[in-house]
This record gives C-alpha cells, structure tokens and sequence, in this order.
C-alpha cells in the first residue's frame, strides 16, 4: 500500500480519537469523518508500517447512525465524530469522547439526550 491510492473500504470500529477503521487485506485504516457500518472510499495519506491514515473521498453507504451536524464549532474542539454519530446508539463512544471538549458549544449539546 502506497500514499495517494484508492480503496473501498468499510468502517468496522472507531479510535479512542473517533477516527473510523477500516481495513484493506488486513491493514488498518484510520479515517476521519466516518462512522461504524459505512462503505467510503477513501485516498491514502500517510503510511506506515502497521497501519495508515485516510481520507474520505465518497460515501457509497451512509451509516444509519449519521446525524446532522447542527453546531459546526464541533469541528474545532474534535468531537466531529460524536457530533455525526447518533449517541442514543452508542453510549460507549459517547463516555469514550465526552472527556475531549470543555468548549461551551460542546457542553450544552442536545446531541444523545433524547
């Protein structure tokens, strides 16, 4: 596996960071921006030994976990993950996640109460 190639890839699981995995012939992807249960195709962007990072290029299945994002500030204190992933599904990620903001957009979310 090179930098700058293309693959289809499925998300199976999430970081501690909320970067999705995904794997290609057994290598792992970490890939921001996706969600467990999605089908993306990404670009490689850096590559290591064990593992690399990608980007998404294109959805081919959205999860239906995948929210709308209604505060974009979330971008900046990286909870994007938590803020594209419906938490009522995953109070796991949520708990996993929550500790990463102090911002005040954060705080007063509405996201996973329900």
């Amino acid at each position: 596996m090179k930098k700058n190639e293309f693959y289809t890839v499925t998300i199976e699981d999430l970081t501690h960071e909320g970067l999705g995995v995904g794997k290609v012939d057994g290598f792992p992807l970490f890939i921001e921006n996706s969600i467990p249960g999605e089908v993306v195709r990404v670009k490689t962007m850096k590559i290591g030994k064990s593992y690399g990072y990608a980007r998404v290029e294109e959805w081919l299945e959205m999860s239906p976990n995948r929210v709308e994002v209604k505060r974009r500030s979330w971008d900046t204190c990286g909870n994007n993950a938590v803020a594209t992933h419906d938490l009522r599904e995953s109070a796991c990620l949520q708990a996993a996640t929550s500790e990463k903001c102090n911002d005040e957009d954060c705080e007063d979310a509405s996201i996973g109460s329900a």
